[in-house]
């Protein structure tokens, strides 16, 4: 049976790096599975390895999409509970993936993107027109404990405090000077540097079990965590379900 090829995102590989293009702006579900599905395929190879996601759209993207996954009145309640148990999963997934994985940030980055590329191990950011910023102490709105979790693991307590507890979009200067990102890169050369990167690391990709171990004992607890909030999200979106079919 042929694999269905997917629609929000492409896939493709340049010598030992794997490229994952987001063509959508926004985390929806179907997103998030064809991301599973893409690193499904990814782990099952061996060699040298190592993930690129990037995107093809005006921003590296805007967080989960919460305006269409509460259009169905129906849904208004459970739907955010659902994306956030997918993208917690997806977080808890990624923090220990075994293979190192960077993220080229040409453009904006916002919200629950951010906990997105605070999962990976690396980031290169465009110096020219680039942001990155959690609004939720604007909106306001709640910010799920499991990404809180994943920031602290991976940001410095100065970088957390100022991204969550003033919602200001951080430039590329001052995100290079908390170590929220790694690289600064000119805007045209963003994507070919962290290609670049990622095949300089991609050897590490070959020892997986080691190079996973590692990130296990670094950020297992924060696995864990994802893990534990995905599965209450889901036994509430679950109970509610039901209670609304009484």
């Amino acid at each position: 049976m042929a694999t269905a090829q997917p629609k929000f995102l492409t896939l493709t590989r340049k010598d030992a790096v794997w490229l994952i293009t987001f063509q959508v702006n926004a985390f929806t579900p179907a997103l998030i599975s064809e991301i599973h599905a893409c690193l499904d395929q990814i782990e099952a190879t061996a060699g040298p390895s190592a993930v690129v996601f990037a995107s093809a759209k005006r921003i590296f993207s805007g967080g989960l999409d919460l305006v269409r996954a509460t259009q169905e009145p129906a849904r208004r309640q459970i739907a955010p509970l659902e994306l956030f148990c997918r993208l917690a999963k997806l977080m808890g997934r990624l923090v220990v993936f075994p293979l190192p994985t960077v993220a080229a940030i040409e453009r904006g980055c916002y919200n629950g993107a951010v906990l997105f590329i605070s999962a990976c191990d690396h980031r290169v950011m465009s110096a020219e027109k680039a942001s990155i910023g959690m609004r939720e102490v604007k909106m306001p709105s709640a910010l799920p404990a499991a990404g809180v979790r994943v920031l602290q693991a991976k940001l410095s307590p100065k970088a957390l405090k100022d991204l969550l507890l003033t919602g200001r979009d951080v430039g590329p200067q001052e995100a290079l000077a908390t170590q929220t990102v790694d690289v600064l890169a000119p805007k045209e050369e963003v994507l070919a540097k962290t290609v670049e990167w990622a095949q300089s690391l991609a050897s590490l990709g070959e020892k997986r079990e080691a190079y996973g171990l590692l990130k296990r004992q670094m950020y297992g607890e924060v696995a864990a965590t994802c893990a534990q909030a995905a599965w209450e999200y889901e036994e509430i979106v679950c109970s509610s379900k039901f209670i609304s079919k009484l």
